[in-house]
This record gives structure tokens, C-alpha cells and sequence, in this order.
């Protein structure tokens, strides 16, 4: 549980920098949080965070491997909870024709 209380507390910072437009700022913040949790779950949403932070700053590559690891992680578990695991690859997706990988993106 203080994991999850941890997670909304730095999810609060880093609506605040993605606010202010300070996107790496966010991933730096995302980061910290990664490297001190340990819940797969938690880790998901939050590669799932960078992935799409990364397409803002038009670092494809880096959002393709963010939604990567999102998908493996989720792929621990039969279902979550609030989201569809459809985020994430289509996140993926949409990463890979930016890097013009029209095939992996297929």
C-alpha cells in the first residue's frame, strides 16, 4: 500500500512539470520512481507514462522501449485494473511509424 501512496504522490509532480511543458523534467521524476519501486504494476503505468511523454518530446526510439517494457510487465497479470493493455501497444505502435517501421508498427 505505501507503494501505491508513494506512486500518486510522484504522479502529482510529474502532472505538474507536464504541465509547465518540462517533459524531461517528468521523465527524470517517473525515473526516480522506477528505480525504487518494485511493483510490477506500478512500473507498468509508469514506463506507459514515459512512453508517451517521450512521443511529446519526438524521442520515438525511447518511447517504443518505454512501451516495451510496459508490455512486458503487463503481461504478468490476466487484467488491470482502470486500463486496457491495448495502451501500450498501441502506444507502441504508434511510436514505431514515427520511427518509420511501418511493418512493426503493423
Amino acid at each position: 500500500m505505501e507503494d501505491l501512496i508513494d506512486s500518486y504522490f510522484n504522479y502529482e509532480n510529474v502532472i505538474d512539470l507536464v504541465e509547465m511543458n518540462d517533459y524531461k523534467g517528468a521523465i527524470k521524476e517517473i525515473k526516480i520512481h522506477i528505480n525504487s519501486s518494485s511493483d510490477y504494476g506500478v512500473l507498468a503505468f509508469a514506463y506507459l507514462n514515459c512512453g508517451f511523454i517521450n512521443i511529446k518530446l519526438r524521442d520515438y526510439n525511447s518511447a517504443v522501449n518505454d512501451f516495451s517494457k510496459a508490455i512486458s510487465l503487463e503481461g504478468e497479470f490476466d487484467t488491470l485494473i482502470g486500463r486496457s493493455k491495448d495502451i501500450s501497444l498501441n502506444g507502441r505502435s504508434n511510436a514505431r511509424y514515427k520511427c518509420d517501421d511501418y511493418k512493426g508498427a503493423i
